[in-house]
């Protein structure tokens, strides 16, 4: 009786049951019904809802897809992603596009990788004349902000008059 309930409930937004949709026709219940209404009337309505259906879905799934990525030029110097511990730590060149998204890549150390486009970070042209000398300035001019502290009062109470 329960699966027979199930399967005679309407859909939310189709608004027939999966027995309708299945067999054309409503399934006769212990519940009292009109036999006219026991003929589903057009089965094409069904099939346009369920597109809208789907095409609403597809828009609001697809609406937060990934953003699409500028595609890199042979010769551009880009970072690419170390894996282990998810840095950008290695540095290298495009040699060339293999597929779409994926790039021939030649670090400094002259090993090549292809790379999916999303693992390349491309370094702006003012970042190429900057060598990693730049790790070698000491650290001990640098300034650290503190977080604000809050500002407390003691109580009246727990101050002594003097």
């Amino acid at each position: 009786m329960g699966l027979l309930a199930y399967r005679t409930t309407p859909l939310k937004h189709i608004e027939l049951s999966p027995s309708e949709l299945l067999m054309n026709r409503n399934l006769r219940t212990n519940l009292p019904i009109k036999t006219d209404l026991l003929n589903v009337p057009n089965s094409k309505n069904v099939v346009k809802k369920r597109e809208e259906l789907r095409e609403n879905q597809k828009l609001y799934y697809d609406k937060n897809s990934t953003r699409s990525l500028r595609s890199l030029e042979p010769g551009n110097i880009v970072r690419v992603i170390n894996c282990n511990n998810n840095t950008w730590s290695n540095k290298g060149t495009i040699i060339r596009l293999v597929a779409p998204r994926s790039y021939l890549v030649k670090l400094d150390n002259d090993v090549l990788f292809r790379r999916n486009r999303k693992d390349l970070l491309l370094i702006p042209n003012s970042m190429h004349n900057i060598s990693n000398e730049n790790e070698d300035i000491s650290h001990t001019d640098i300034h650290t902000l503190d977080r604000p502290k809050r500002h407390t009062r003691p109580p009246d109470r727990l101050l002594e008059n003097c």
